[in-house]
């Protein structure tokens, strides 16, 4: 019999037609190769993991987010903006007054309201016409979730009251 590896003629060959000799170095390769492998992917993995692991800690802040703030606040409504992609609005307020010099970025606060709440939408345009001070309540904490992006995810605005002023 022939070794279909080395050529060696008149030699035990076995039944993939190889010598015990060609037979072991196919083996020994095939190990090798497997350990370049296992080594390969266990590096990748010490790199890829620390990455994944990352990675699912931005998705989890940015697609769960919770919101235990309630509360009041006061001032005027300087603008009611339609939200990115739904139809919730959301509701700036300044402390001072909307023709105050002094206003600067840091005195206008955002807030937002869902849009299934017309009448505090309704409430929050008319005291903006008027520019009378306003009083926003938000007593509906968000807690821990999957929210929606460009959607209200803080805790809503449920009641403007126009503050009476003497």
């Amino acid at each position: 019999m022939v070794c279909n590896d080395c050529g060696r003629s008149y030699v035990p060959v076995g039944k993939n037609g190889l010598c015990e000799d060609c037979d072991r170095k196919r083996k020994r390769r095939w190990w090798e190769k497997t350990k370049s492998i296992l080594a390969t992917i266990g590096a990748l993995g010490a790199v890829l993991l620390p990455a994944l692991a990352i990675l699912g800690l931005i998705v989890v802040f940015v697609f769960f987010t919770w919101d235990y703030h309630t509360g009041q606040d006061t001032g005027y409504i300087s603008a009611v903006d339609k939200m990115t992609l739904s139809e919730d609005k959301k509701i700036y307020l300044r402390r001072r007054p909307l023709d105050s010099f002094m206003t600067t970025e840091e005195d206008e606060h955002i807030y937002c309201t869902t849009a299934d709440r017309e009448d505090v939408i309704e409430k929050a345009y008319k005291a903006m016409e008027s520019g009378k001070r306003v009083v926003v309540v938000y007593n509906e904490a968000r807690p821990f979730g999957p929210r929606k992006w460009g959607h209200c995810n803080q805790a809503p605005i449920t009641d403007i009251k126009v503050v009476e002023e003497e």
